[in-house]
């Protein structure tokens, strides 16, 4: 569980490959994501507004392997 800001009224693209998802009735449900577009990886994550994210060792974890994984080192 993390507390974070919450966003609504955003679209996804349905090719994304999910990574993260909130029922809180004020998101979207949709708040992470990977994606590779061309020859670039990408990786959304909307949660990581402030110390409360960073405090968690789960958010710390997901940033950490996500930069492992855009850069190619699965």
């Amino acid at each position: 569980d993390i507390t974070d800001e919450v966003y609504n009224h955003f679209a996804v693209n349905p090719e994304v490959s999910i990574l993260l998802t909130t029922d809180h009735p004020d998101s979207g449900s949709v708040i992470g994501w990977c994606h590779t577009y061309k020859n670039s990886r990408t990786v959304y994550l909307q949660i990581g507004h402030g110390p409360t994210a960073y405090e968690n060792s789960n958010y710390r974890t997901l940033v950490q392997r996500s930069i492992h994984w855009v850069g190619g080192s699965n």
